[in-house]
């Protein structure tokens, strides 16, 4: 990861203030791929903690929690979505994007606003 890190910076840096959206998009898109959440928040908090970001570690925790709260929300992979497609027989993806997806788009946008705000 620490070869990683410039480019990271250097993706922050033109960001700026835009760096809120950009952690939770890569977070979810991550554990949609099938990376676990838990595992996402300690690497990426990790990565990001050394990175000069313009949100404050509190921030950065917060859109850390928010962006792991709403994969387990929308990955197919995770557990409860898993079971609830078995028990309705239906697919995982449709259950986790169909039907959770504005769910979890709604608390993604309410914790991006509170994250942004509290920093």
């Amino acid at each position: 990861m620490t070869q990683f890190q410039p480019y990271l910076q250097a993706g922050a840096d033109q960001l700026g203030v835009f760096s809120v959206l950009a952690v939770p998009a890569l977070f979810i898109l991550l554990g949609i791929a099938g990376i676990h959440p838990l595992v996402l928040a300690v690497i990426l908090g990790k990565v990001l903690m050394t990175l000069s970001l313009p949100l404050s570690a509190v921030s950065l925790a917060l859109l850390l929690l928010v962006s792991s709260s709403v994969t387990f929300i929308v990955s197919p992979l995770a557990g409860m979505v898993l079971l609830t497609a078995k028990f309705l027989d239906v697919k995982p993806v449709e259950v986790a994007l169909k039907w959770n997806g504005v769910y979890g788009l709604l608390f993604l946008v309410v914790g991006i606003l509170f994250a942004y705000l509290w920093g």
